[in-house]
This record gives C-alpha cells, sequence and structure tokens, in this order.
C-alpha cells in the first residue's frame, strides 16, 4: 500500500554516500507503488508527478511542487498545486505567506501576502493582500496593496474604486520609459480621450476619436 525507501542518489565515493527518502503510496484501483514525495541529498523538497519528463528532470529549488503534463486550462481546487487553508474560517482572519529574514527570536517577516476574510459566510471571500515594511527592527510589514473582492486594486488603502491610489504627503506618478507619457481615458460607448505629457514640455489633451487636439499648456 505504502513504503518509505532510503535509495542511493548520486555517485558514492571513499566517506562519500549520498543518499535520498522517497515516499510512495499506492492509488485507488492501483497495484503498484507511485513516488509522491523525495527529500534529495541536497535537502531539497520534490512534491507530486514523477511521470513524463517529471520523473528525471527535478528543479534546483528548495522546494518544489510537480503534476502531470496535463496542465489544467481553467482553474479548479483540484488544479492548485498549492493551497493555504482548508475548513477553517474566521471573519477578518488572515492566511499570510512571509517572506524574507526570520530568526527563532523574531516575532515578524519583513514581508508577507495575505487572504483576508471579508465574510466568512457559507463558502465565504475576501481580500488579497501584499504588506512590507520599511525598517530593519522586528515589527510587523505594513499593508501597501489590497485587491478586494470586487475586483478593486487599493494602494495606499482599502480601495473605493476600481483603481484608488492615496498617497501620503507624496506625489503619484506615471513616467513613460521612453517618448511621450499618455494617459487614456475611455467611456462604455468607446470615446477616447488622450491625456499626454509631450517630449517639449507641453501637455495635451487629445480626442482621439475626432483625431484632434483640444487643448494645449506649454
Amino acid at each position: 500500500a505504502c513504503a518509505i525507501q532510503a535509495e542511493v542518489d548520486g555517485t558514492p565515493g571513499s566517506n562519500d554516500m549520498p543518499g535520498r527518502l522517497v515516499f510512495r503510496t499506492t492509488a485507488d484501483g492501483a497495484s503498484s507503488l507511485t513516488e509522491r514525495l523525495r527529500i534529495d541529498s541536497s535537502g531539497r523538497l520534490h512534491i507530486g508527478d514523477r511521470t513524463g519528463q517529471n520523473a528525471t528532470a527535478f528543479s534546483t529549488a528548495s522546494v518544489n511542487i510537480s503534476k502531470t503534463d496535463d496542465i489544467a486550462t481553467s482553474f479548479s481546487k483540484a488544479a492548485c498545486y498549492l493551497h493555504i487553508g482548508n475548513g477553517e474560517s474566521t471573519l477578518n482572519g488572515l492566511y499570510p505567506i512571509g517572506f524574507g529574514f526570520s530568526v527563532n527570536n523574531k516575532t515578524h517577516v519583513p514581508a508577507y501576502i495575505a487572504y483576508k476574510t471579508i465574510n466568512s459566510g457559507a463558502s465565504e471571500y475576501g481580500d488579497l493582500l501584499f504588506a512590507t515594511r520599511n525598517v530593519t527592527t522586528d515589527t510587523a510589514p505594513t499593508e501597501r496593496m489590497r485587491i478586494d473582492s470586487s475586483g478593486n486594486v487599493g494602494i495606499g488603502a482599502t480601495p473605493s474604486y476600481v483603481l484608488d491610489v492615496i498617497t501620503k504627503g507624496d506625489r503619484a506618478r506615471f513616467k513613460a520609459a521612453s517618448g511621450n507619457c499618455d494617459i487614456e481615458l475611455s467611456s462604455i460607448a468607446g470615446r477616447d480621450y488622450l491625456i499626454s505629457s509631450k517630449t517639449d514640455g507641453s501637455l495635451t489633451f487629445f480626442d482621439e476619436d475626432a483625431s484632434a487636439e483640444r487643448l494645449r499648456i506649454d
């Protein structure tokens, strides 16, 4: 039904015996063991499918998750490579993934991405949070951006509009890598207007449908 096997993982030598641990189970309706997880001689963790190219091609990342070559082309829970959470649900509860330096005597990490439950009823819904900190002390990261359950994006605050940017005594900037910097405004009817910061230093308001400049500040 299942097996944990210790195997040679490389070429042995004098006082040199690289090894790996391989965990195998038998699927329902099958009669033979299938590898599900291995810890290789470098300490890397490999989880998932080991058929096709995955049988011999192993990533060099610390943790690797693989699936069969028939990768899903639409989303479903079963298609997830990784899912954080299960049957637990708490209003305003966070499901974070932390990033950066941390040791045993530290309480926080420098950054995280988290799902936050906004409504815990039935199958619930929530927001996606992005947080960082800009100090070297062991303090909690501050939320910098949020995508709410309606798809609104907030930078610097919880969004009330499709894109909500809140600055704190600073400025927000759109800058072109080269040439003019253009911002297009389009109505649902398809009427298009362009605000353009020109390379000659002028600011123009352009009616794209009429192909006509309406205002220029030089």
